[in-house]
C-alpha cells in the first residue's frame, strides 16, 4: 500500500511539473499518428504539437495530455503522454521519459 501511495505522489508532482512548465513542444508517436490519420488528420511522428495541460485520470491509471498545432484549424485534442516525444533538453524531458518507460512497462506486464 505505501508503494501505490508513494506512486500516486509521484504522478501527481509529475502532473504538476508539467502545467506549470506548459506550454511544452512535443512530437507525436507512430501510435499517435496513426490514430490521428484515422480521424482524417495528416501529421508525421515529426510534426510539432504543444502540450497544453495535462491531468490524471486516476481510474485509467493515465496521464491525459490537452494537444493542440495539428492542421490548419489547430485542432485541440487528447491522447495519453505515452504517446508523445517531448524535445530532448527540455526541463522535464527525463522525468517525462521515465514515467512513459514505467507505465509501457507496467502495461505490458498485465
Amino acid at each position: 500500500m505505501y508503494e501505490e501511495i508513494e506512486e500516486y505522489r509521484k504522478i501527481l508532482a509529475l502532473v504538476e511539473a508539467i502545467n506549470e512548465a506548459a506550454p511544452i513542444p512535443v512530437t507525436p508517436t507512430k501510435p499517435l499518428v496513426l490514430s490521428m490519420r484515422e480521424r482524417g488528420l495528416r501529421i508525421k511522428t515529426s510534426t510539432p504539437l504543444t502540450l497544453k495541460e495535462v491531468v490524471y485520470a486516476g481510474e485509467e491509471d493515465v496521464i491525459l495530455c490537452k494537444l493542440s498545432g495539428v492542421g490548419e484549424t489547430k485542432q485541440v485534442f487528447v491522447a495519453a503522454l505515452t504517446h508523445i516525444r517531448v524535445k530532448e533538453g527540455h526541463p522535464l524531458a527525463d522525468r517525462i521519459k521515465a514515467h512513459q518507460q514505467e507505465r509501457r512497462q507496467s502495461l505490458a506486464a498485465q
